[in-house]
């Protein structure tokens, strides 16, 4: 089971549990315990599995969950999953995973117009139910139709550095097994496409027969769709298919081509082919029964009469007239890379300290990075002004023992609802640069007044109800809006409300939510 996998059912259960009103602190667990899984860079079965491993060393991994990872590892099933399935309509995981929906909106739609699958949200729709529920405007309302839509007929694709986890694995798997004089992966996942749908896998072995029984006998193969005796397709536990084609050494570049390029780019050159009465297949470039070229790619293209063209360009976009002249694009490399312009520490929702950062980016040879860590307004992980000023100090102190190395000073800074910044005028002066974002709060809420901001005063009467604060400040010139919103009155803590000083570290309830307004403390009812 690769990380990927793991990440997904520690997700399920986060999502499950918010839909079922769980306990916000444990639906955060699990959210951070499935981003843990998820950017650790060696395979976390295969270290549970050694049984010296702890998995509470890891970030965000509690006994609790480390248990169930366990469980996962050995029995294939996440108990916590298997519990809250039990509880919840099955349809709803489905609706998860439509584009617009998440598990607040899925438990909105549930509770209030009792849509438990895919097809009582269709129905919905059809009958303008979801729109008047408020706060579902008419581009969101597409984007949903459109999931809904191709829910039943679009084929499960993953990103690609998941996908890199199950291809690698795979492919280790099957050199393990020996008798492999050559093995790639070929498909969308070379050209680096940002999804993929399936795994092409090809061999070049002596004996067929034996890779591919063993390629149905990997430990996450769920179904062994076809089996041949050149070829085998086999669908895993997490759905991705995965085809295997084995093929002789002499044609084992033309198969790497035909399974690489897009259908465009594989038409052009079959055109290219017919044009100088020459056949191009999977086996190699033919000249009537005779093979001419299929060994490797570049003998392939060459005899078309191209220059080698690399695999993330062959999508039919005008890279084979470019190859016919000799004026390909030089691709940018790793090595080329020179610094990286957004990147967040641990002082906001990143995992490494800054230091940490510097040294890593002095390894790989970096000449910049910026630092730019969320503004007070990102719950959970914005910095206040007084933050990003110590921040900010720390960097100028570290630059002057750095050489061959700049760390810039900037910050993601929130552009709020009506238009105001994040942060002060005098604090973005000292910046090298500014990241400005809408990361929160640009969608209206049903429970919320059309007009008003979104951190917003509850009245001392009920949480749920809400007033507009009065205008206090006029903006810079640095913004375009007419004004800012800010409290009227230094309201103290609510009732029954965990406080958090001025450190902007929004705090979950269970009505909603509450957190401080940065150096005012002043508290601000945030309705999700």
């Amino acid at each position: 089971m690769q990380n990927a996998e793991i990440a997904r059912l520690l997700t399920d259960v986060a999502d499950l549990l918010e839909i079922s009103a769980g306990n916000p602190f444990k639906v955060r667990a699990y959210r951070n315990a499935a981003r843990t899984v998820a950017d650790h860079p060696d395979p976390i079965a295969e270290l549970v599995s050694g049984g010296e491993f702890d998995l509470t060393e890891l970030p965000g991994i509690g006994g609790g969950i480390a248990k169930e990872i366990t469980a996962l590892v050995a029995t294939g099933t996440l108990p916590q999953r298997q519990q809250l399935v039990a509880m919840v309509p099955p349809g709803l995981l489905e609706l998860l995973r439509i584009p617009g929906l998440g598990p607040k909106r899925v438990k909105l739609f549930h509770e209030r117009l009792k849509v438990n699958s895919v097809s009582d949200l269709k129905d919905a729709l059809d009958k303008g139910k979801i729109a008047k529920l408020g706060g579902f405007g008419p581009k969101l309302l597409e984007k949903i139709r459109e999931g809904v839509s191709g829910a039943a007929t679009a084929p499960n694709r993953i990103v690609l550095h998941e996908a890199e986890q199950y291809a690698r694995a795979i492919v280790e798997y099957l050199k393990a097994g020996g008798g492999i004089d050559a093995i790639e992966v070929a498909g969308s996942f070379r050209r680096r496409k940002e999804t993929i749908g399936d795994l092409d896998i090809v061999v070049s072995c002596g004996n067929p027969a034996a890779v591919i029984g063993r390629f149905g006998k990997f430990g996450e193969v769920r179904q062994v769709a076809a089996q041949g005796d050149t070829r085998s397709t086999v669908r895993l536990s997490s759905g991705l298919q995965v085809d295997l084609r084995v093929i002789e050494p002499a044609a084992f570049g033309a198969a790497m081509q035909y399974f690489t390029g897009s259908q465009a780019h594989n038409i052009e050159l079959r055109k290219i082919a017919q044009a100088k009465k020459l056949k191009l297949n999977e086996y190699g470039l033919y000249r009537g029964s005779k093979r001419i070229a299929g060994r490797t790619e570049q003998e392939v293209y060459g005899a078309l009469g191209l220059d080698l063209i690399p695999p993330e360009l062959r999508e039919g976009r005008g890279e084979i007239a470019l190859a016919q002249k000799h004026e390909l694009p030089m691709l940018v490399t790793l090595e080329e890379i020179r610094g990286d312009l957004q990147m967040h520490t641990d002082a906001s929702d990143g995992k490494a300290t800054l230091v940490e950062m510097i040294e890593a980016a002095r390894a790989l040879g970096y000449a910049y990075i910026a630092i730019t860590d969320h503004s007070p307004r990102t719950s959970m992980a914005g910095q206040s002004p007084a933050e990003i000023r110590a921040q900010w100090k720390e960097i100028d102190r570290l630059n002057k023992g750095i050489r061959g190395l700049r760390v810039l000073k900037s910050v993601e800074m929130d552009i709020l609802e009506n238009g105001t910044l994040d942060l002060p005028d005098d604090l973005l002066a000292d910046a090298d640069y500014v990241v400005a974002t809408r990361t929160v709060g640009w969608m209206r809420s049903a429970t919320r007044p059309a007009g008003s901001c979104r951190s917003v005063l509850p009245t001392r009467s009920t949480s749920t109800s809400w007033r507009r604060p009065r205008r206090t400040r006029s903006v810079s010139s640095r913004s375009t809006a007419a004004s800012e919103w800010t409290c009227p009155i230094r309201w103290p803590r609510p009732p029954n409300r965990t406080a958090c000083g001025s450190c902007c570290r929004r705090m979950p309830t269970t009505n909603g939510s509450f957190r401080s307004c940065g150096s005012r403390s002043l508290w601000h009812g945030v309705r999700d």
